[in-house]
């Protein structure tokens, strides 16, 4: 939970990133980092089981104090003195368990298949175990506040921007402070409401992202964001910024890394962030599940889009029918949406990745989460990363399609990309948005073949120079592309996707998976950058 721009100065906040006391089923006694995936460390590689983390908590006073968890693979009980306290289900996103006194903290994280409806081992990425993300004890005090959501509802004439404070304990005097707008205001517990206007304040936009530091004090008790003024919408077949149209044009991104699993280092994020800014794109898709809050801030700062993704492979009507599953689906849709909806380079909110998007049995779920996600937040366009798009019977519940396919790699050749996205864009309704949400060929990094052959990294750059060029060409009716991927990232070894993934790594990245440059790094490069 290292912000770059810190929630709180005033809450007295402990940091519990370090080394713990940990287990692993009838191991020996051990340690662990917090955060960390046990099973990217050399000991522990690729174990699955439940790992018990271990650390004394003391509580500073009498007041109300709580135990905050950025992401947790993928589902856990928290004990304290042995007793359970919570409980939470699905990694990526971040809970909380109130703490009712000093005492022994344990917390069981559970990695098994099934452990959590929303991970399991056939979906196409290795699924780490471990506290992943961050850990703090927070002590509310007397009077708290919750949750602050901000809502850009108009940038013309004057921005203006809707705010929702949800406060604990009270009473205590309640300030407001953005740009040169001040409020102030005696309140107990409850939620507030505002609109602000905010004359003179700069807009948001991708090649000029200016933020402003919203404070909000409550008592003792403070919260800060950075507040981006734009306005999302779909105007016919584009997406527009402000109303103006925007064309996205990045890369999808697995959140892991071979010596750090989930856990990667905020520098780790950064270097990424870098490489995708040298590509020339402005756009990255979080697949398949929610990105950490440090990489949503930095693209705040430096202008890139984000399609943030609830968790979800290839949903069929077993899961899109089953109550616990929908349930688990919805969990993390709203822990998704609390993390990220201040966050203004969020511009999409996606879910469902290739879903049976084509199966009338799917259509009720699809309608239930997809209504979950507007309910939540309807600033923003909502979509899905669909792979059935000629059969698709739930399009219309979206504002932006996205289309999954790989001419050349999977069916076709290099040849026929052109007239296969041609021919699956002619199925989409001509009033939305179309972006080619994933498009790629495997290459192995340093084979290099004269024939240009399947997995050579000549395949792989001719592929993604003539997808980029098809989806850029004047008229074309797509608004963006995502590359797969930026990096290749171990998956799943279920049979039979193991035979077909050599070294068990999915290797579509333009980079390896520690990150070194391949032929495609340049041609995608150039094909962006002779866009801009």
């Amino acid at each position: 939970m290292a912000r770059r721009f810190p929630r709180h100065l005033r809450r007295r906040i402990v940091d519990l990133r370090g080394v713990w006391d940990f287990r692993l089923d009838g191991d020996p006694p051990d340690v662990m980092a917090v955060p960390g995936c046990w099973d990217a460390t050399p000991r522990y590689a690729g174990r699955r089981g439940v790992g018990v983390y271990r650390r004394e908590l003391l509580l500073t006073d009498g007041t109300p104090h709580r135990l905050v968890l950025d992401g947790v693979q993928h589902a856990c009980r928290v004990l304290l003195d042995g007793e359970e306290i919570g409980s939470h289900d699905g990694g990526f996103t971040r809970f909380a368990v109130d703490v009712p006194r000093s005492g022994v903290l344990e917390v069981h994280v559970d990695n098994r298949d099934g452990a959590s409806p929303l991970h399991r081992d056939f979906y196409d990425w290795h699924h780490y175990g471990g506290i992943a993300r961050g850990a703090e004890l927070h002590r509310l005090g007397p009077a708290w506040i919750d949750d602050v959501r901000v809502t850009t509802v108009a940038v013309d004439p004057v921005p203006v921007v809707d705010l929702a404070i949800d406060l604990g304990g009270g009473p205590a005097p309640l300030t407001v402070r953005l740009g040169g707008v001040e409020l102030r205001r005696d309140r107990a517990g409850g939620t507030v409401r505002e609109r602000l206007e905010l004359p003179g304040l700069a807009r948001w936009s991708l090649r000029e992202p200016h933020l402003h530091a919203l404070e909000v004090r409550f008592g003792e008790d403070d919260w800060r964001e950075r507040v981006g003024l734009r306005v999302v919408a779909t105007d016919g077949d584009r997406l527009t910024i402000n109303g103006e149209p925007v064309r996205l044009l990045g890369v999808n991104r697995h959140d892991s890394h071979p010596d750090h699993g989930f856990a990667l280092p905020d520098d780790h994020r950064l270097c990424d962030l870098q490489l995708v800014e040298r590509l020339g794109a402005n756009f990255v898709r979080g697949g398949h599940y929610p990105q950490d809050e440090t990489f949503l801030e930095l693209c705040d700062e430096r202008g890139i889009a984000v399609w943030s993704e609830a968790t979800a492979w290839q949903p069929d009507a077993r899961q899109l029918g089953d109550e616990s599953w929908l349930g688990a689906a919805e969990r993390n849709i709203d822990e998704m949406v609390a993390v990220a909806r201040n966050h203004p380079s969020v511009v999409l909110w996606g879910l469902l990745n290739e879903g049976r998007s084509d199966d009338p049995a799917c259509r009720p779920g699809y309608e239930r989460l997809i209504g979950r996600l507007r309910a939540l937040d309807p600033s923003r366009p909502v979509t899905y990363a669909g792979n059935h798009t000629e059969h698709d019977v739930c399009e219309d519940l979206v504002d932006v399609v996205g289309v999954n396919t790989y001419p050349g790699w999977y069916h076709d050749e290099i040849a026929d990309v052109g007239a296969v996205l041609d021919r699956l864009a002619a199925h989409v309704d001509p009033s939305k948005p179309v972006i080619v949400s994933e498009i790629g060929a495997e290459g192995v990094r340093g084979w290099r073949d004269a024939a240009r052959d399947r997995w050579s990294e000549e395949h792989q750059s001719d592929l993604l120079d003539a997808a980029i060029r098809h989806v850029l060409a004047d008229g074309s009716r797509f608004t963006g592309i995502a590359i797969w991927v930026f990096a290749d990232f171990r998956t799943s070894n279920a049979m039979p996707r193991v035979l077909g993934r050599p070294r068990n790594y999915n290797q579509k990245g333009v980079v390896d998976e520690y990150r070194r440059p391949k032929l495609a790094t340049d041609t995608v490069a150039r094909a962006f950058r002779a866009s801009r």
